[in-house]
């Protein structure tokens, strides 16, 4: 059951059946906007100029009138119809924005596991990355080990913001340096990075991408960090485990 379940979500993303589902719903939700906002334009503007024929300037105060009621009302009445559209294609039983948001972030972080373990391999580091088609590897804490260090991969480093624990020996993550432009960077706990060993001058989060690739020691809520370029990071891992050869 749990390799057909597998096979079957694999297929779903390599075909992107997820998209068809978006599209017909939001397809349905624009049809029934539109109808929505014609009726609530063209039916007032039609009664006030069967009550109020040939007067010109009433009937232009109206329609202004009418289409800045439209304006205002527009999220509301968009809100109202998407929540009535997910009814039928959803039970209702969740935000189907908010959905959509996870599972995409939750996408690209697959997309972007798939890149850095093909890297990896690429650049001679020995690592185990965890099978996401086995459920009892895809559920487990980490993504991958490396020389016996536990790592996980993040999209972005929101997470370091939070007050939770950081599990993790490291973290490989995308750092945004614009709206668009990011560089990749990982973040290491003080004792992992001892065992890799190297100088660090001090910094913060904000201001880090203009310290790289000089490894770089952070302090952020309760947590302490040490950021280093993904690449450096690499040439380090190579050469720690060519010394435990």
């Amino acid at each position: 059951m749990s390799d057909d379940w597998s096979a079957s979500y694999d297929s779903t993303i390599r075909h992107n059946l997820f998209g068809i589902d978006r599209l017909l719903n939001r397809a349905l939700v624009y049809v029934l906007l539109f109808l929505a906002v014609f009726l609530l334009y063209l039916g007032p503007f039609l009664l006030f100029y069967r009550l109020l024929p040939g007067d010109p300037l009433l009937q232009t105060t109206v329609a202004a009138s009418l289409l800045l009621l439209v304006g205002l009302t527009f999220d509301w009445v968009r809100t109202q119809v998407q929540r009535l559209v997910d009814r039928p294609f959803y039970g209702g039983w969740y935000d189907y924005p908010g959905v959509v948001e996870t599972v995409s972030d939750a996408l690209a972080r697959s997309r972007q596991r798939e890149q850095l373990v093909e890297d990896l391999r690429d650049g001679g580091i020995r690592f185990q990355a965890h099978n996401l088609l086995d459920r009892q590897q895809r559920y487990s804490p980490s993504d991958l080990t490396v020389s016996g260090m536990a790592g996980d991969i993040k999209t972005s480093v929101y997470f370091v913001q939070a007050a939770t624990p950081l599990v993790h020996d490291f973290y490989i993550v995308r750092l945004f340096t614009q709206a668009t432009a990011y560089t990749v960077v990982v973040l290491l706990q003080p004792l992992t990075w001892d065992k890799i060993d190297g100088d660090t001058v001090e910094g913060h989060l904000d201001t880090v991408v203009k310290q790289l690739p000089v490894p770089v020691r952070i302090r952020q809520r309760d947590h302490e960090l040490v950021v280093v370029d993904y690449e450096e990071w690499k040439q380090r891992i190579r050469r720690l485990q060519g010394e435990a050869q």
